[in-house]
């Protein structure tokens, strides 16, 4: 159900596209607010064309549009309840105590991996996920290139999704703090241990962005 998620979520992205392209084509730009909003999808409503063939070109993209959209919101619901059900419910909950880690994120390192206990080290589960350098060496010159992205591509979307979260540093939203309250994530050393992973990652980025090693 995750990756059907993610495949509606690739026919919703590729119909707005084409809806939004088609009006860029008959010159319709609407320039008042953030497109996509509300007030955008009432300007969409209100569009009328005077050759009939772009009246329904309009119409069919619209419908597509508007049937991907209801298919997408109808499988994060389903989602959503699955990650209240055993044996998903835990993991979840440990894996939303990380910055940047929403419910989908966490449902689907959950799912994709399986189990996170047969990769006895963090480099192991890197190369699952396609995070590992490339390599060009020869004899003793050692150079090394671009992540593979070789692995689970699921995963790998996750993972740097939640990474490009250090870039905000350590803070604290309310939602991560209410995140962190429920259940049995504060109870246990896990989300100690979390904090401390995310704060070893924070000190890399800010690292990297100085310029110096961290």
């Amino acid at each position: 159900m995750v990756r059907s998620r993610e495949d509606a979520l690739v026919d919703w992205l590729r119909a707005r596209n084409r809806l939004g392209k088609f009006l860029l084509r008959q010159g319709r730009v609407f320039r008042e607010t953030r497109t996509w909003g509300v007030k955008h999808r009432e300007w969409l409503v209100s569009q009328r064309f005077d050759w009939p063939e772009h009246q329904q070109a309009f119409d069919a993209h619209r419908r597509s549009f508007d049937e991907s959209e209801t298919r997408l919101k109808a499988l994060n619901e389903q989602l959503q309840e699955l990650a209240q059900q055993d044996p998903y419910r835990l993991p979840v909950q440990y894996l939303r105590a990380l910055k940047g880690v929403n419910t989908l994120g966490a449902l689907t390192l959950v799912v994709e991996t399986q189990e996170f206990r047969r990769f006895l080290t963090a480099p192991a589960f890197m190369s699952y996920s396609g995070l590992v350098c490339s390599e060009h060496s020869s004899a003793g010159r050692i150079q090394r290139g671009s992540i593979t992205k070789v692995g689970n591509a699921h995963v790998r979307r996750v993972l740097v999704e939640a990474a490009w979260c250090c870039r905000h540093g350590q803070g604290v939203s309310a939602d991560l703090a209410a995140r962190r309250a429920v259940g049995q994530v504060r109870s246990t050393n896990i989300f100690m241990f979390l904090f401390a992973v995310w704060f070893v990652v924070c000190r890399v980025y800010c690292g990297w962005c100085v310029g110096k090693p961290p």
